[in-house]
């Protein structure tokens, strides 16, 4: 073997040398050798089909070492990553990305040399492409970053051919820590499973224990040709395109569009699973058994409930607009800033110019045309790059708007952001990396316009690329929110706990940050502008690892006290406000 990676040897017994003095005890320097050899196989022609994968082959072992200690370099850190933790990521990401190109040119090469025993070297590199393709699409949704373009559509054609040649039910012996036997199908589905994560908003060891648990929870998800159901745990995907798997796609009809390859995700039974695990757990159980002796914890499967059961969607079609919006970010921060007095801009009432006030935002939806929504229908290729909700991670050619300085306000400031697009149930901001501190999945923010109102929405998808802002999906969940405070109402002396008010259709919704008791049906006092009436609250809408909304209603009926009978019109537009 030369001492040069541009002529790298690949002979068996070279590559058996080489292996057997890789230094990992060092994972710098073996991380670069990795990428080095395989970069320079990957790039020559004539490379013989069963030495390039032998060389995959050798490289697994090494490769299975060294990605975990890249990995907790930045994994769980704050968002934007700084500069050696965002090289370290990228480390992380371009050995994977060779990997699947050798294994990628080993598939293509053997299919064209159609040589006896080509299936044993498909099978294998299929499953291997298959395995570290779920390992680079947790490392993208765990970094907010785009997906690289047309990964999805060569992951399609990889599955449709060994759908064509009878191979999905081949078994393979797997990587990782205890190597087992799984089928190429079985791969394919833990991959879909990983695609709908958010790994950012588990503990380093939740997420490990929730990769090593994927082949209990994949036997409860089906991949079927048709879709029987009306349902919203069953997801999509079209295999000419290169989207991931979306609810998007449920509104595809195959009477219209025959030629569409269109597969459906049923996830039903694996919900009905997780939550009749939790339901069967004990109350403060740390550990909750899966089954086969694994374990887990009660946050990790509520954060699974909720990243599967509970995906990202779009209501109704998306407008793209130019527009200015204040944002706050976390329940602590829209309590203070909304809290601090600054209901109104003092700049909306300064004269402005036509062009700035064109370019103003309100998060009012305009009416929908009657009709507009009749059909749906696939994306095209020309507007899905903008869609709010399911081409998420795809990164736009539009140049990274510029931006004003953020207002600081003591302790927390909120950020000046651009709105992209709006649709009828949320819209797409872009806020600067320089002025974001933490930012994550789930997480309560609070917009309005210049002229508008404070309104609550939650983050449901995000993308963080290396330069540029920062883009979210923001979901809308209450037109009008109001500071509040809650007590419990059992004369327990304790300090009250910051929450938001809202309200939907139903009435009126509290928004509260992670709590470590249950709630429901607890009697407890709610303190807004200072008046105090006593609640009951109902059932939760939703719950989050970041925090809960739970419907209320109020239990009090005595009269208004002498005090605030003086100021009764102040005292009921509190309430008739919301």
């Amino acid at each position: 073997m030369t001492t040069s990676f541009s002529q790298f040897d690949t002979e068996p017994a070279a590559i058996k040398n080489w292996l057997d003095n890789l230094p990992i005890a060092s994972v710098g320097e073996t991380a670069r050798q990795l990428y080095m050899a395989m970069r320079d196989v990957n790039r020559q022609d004539a490379v013989p089909v069963k030495q390039h994968f032998h060389l995959l082959e050798g490289i697994g072992e090494p490769l299975e070492l060294i990605l975990p200690e890249l990995h907790r370099h930045y994994a769980g850190k704050p968002l934007p990553l700084s500069q050696k933790r965002r090289k370290v990521a990228d480390l992380y990401t371009q050995l994977l990305r060779q990997a699947i190109l050798g294994y990628q040119q080993v598939i293509a090469h053997s299919i064209e040399l159609n040589r006896f025993g080509w299936k044993k070297v498909v099978t294998t590199s299929v499953h291997r492409i298959f395995y570290y393709s779920s390992l680079l699409l947790s490392n993208y949704r765990q970094l907010y970053m785009p997906y690289q373009k047309g990964m999805w559509q060569q992951l399609y054609w990889i599955y449709q051919l060994v759908e064509k040649y009878n191979l999905l039910n081949a078994k393979v012996t797997g990587l990782g820590e205890i190597p087992t036997k799984t089928s190429i199908a079985v791969e394919f589905k833990k991959l879909l499973l990983h695609s709908l994560l958010s790994p950012n908003l588990f503990k380093p060891s939740e997420l490990k224990d929730v990769l090593c648990n994927l082949d209990i929870w994949v036997q409860h998800v089906v991949i079927k040709t048709a879709r029987h159901d009306e349902n919203n745990t069953t997801y999509a995907f079209t295999l000419e395109t290169d989207y991931p798997p979306g609810l998007i796609a449920e509104n595809i009809s195959q009477a219209e569009n025959q030629l569409i390859d269109v597969r459906y995700l049923d996830i039903s039974n694996l919900l009905k699973r997780i939550r009749k695990i939790m339901d069967n757990a004990k109350p403060g159980a740390e550990a909750i058994k899966l089954g086969k002796g694994r374990l887990s914890s009660h946050r990790t499967l509520l954060i699974l409930l909720n990243n599967w059961g509970r995906p990202p969607t779009r209501d109704g079609e998306r407008r793209l607009i130019q527009g200015h919006a204040e944002v706050a970010i976390g329940v602590s921060a829209i309590h203070y800033v909304i809290s601090s007095g600054r209901h109104t801009n003092q700049s909306a009432h300064e004269p402005g110019t036509a062009a700035e006030q064109d370019n103003d935002f309100s998060i009012t939806i305009p009416p929908i045309i009657p009709g507009e929504l009749s059909s749906l229908e696939l994306a095209s290729a020309h507007n899905s790059d903008d869609d709010i909700w399911d081409s998420a991670y795809f990164e736009p050619d539009a140049p990274a708007p510029s931006w004003t300085e953020s207002m600081r306000m003591k302790v927390y400031s909120y950020l000046n952001a651009k709105v992209m697009n709006i649709s009828k149930g949320g819209f797409c901001i872009a806020l600067p990396q320089n002025g974001v501190e933490h930012i994550q999945t789930n997480e309560l923010v609070a917009v309005r316009g210049k002229t508008g109102q404070w309104q609550l929405g939650e983050i449901r998808w995000m993308v963080c690329p290396t330069t540029g802002p920062i883009r979210a999906g923001i979901q809308k969940h209450s037109q009008i929110v109001k500071p509040a405070e809650i007590k419990l109402a059992s004369g327990i002396k304790s300090q009250p706990i910051k929450c938001l008010l809202g309200k939907n259709e139903e009435g009126h919704v509290l928004f509260l940050p992670n709590m470590p008791a249950n709630f429901d049906h607890t009697k407890i006092q709610l303190i807004v502008a200072g008046q105090t009436r006593s609640i009951q609250i109902q059932d939760s809408l939703f719950t989050t690892p970041v925090g809960s909304a739970h419907q209320i209603s109020f239990t009090d009926t005595r009269p208004v006290s002498p005090q605030l009978a003086a100021n009764a019109d102040e005292y009921e537009s509190i309430w008739a406000s919301l």
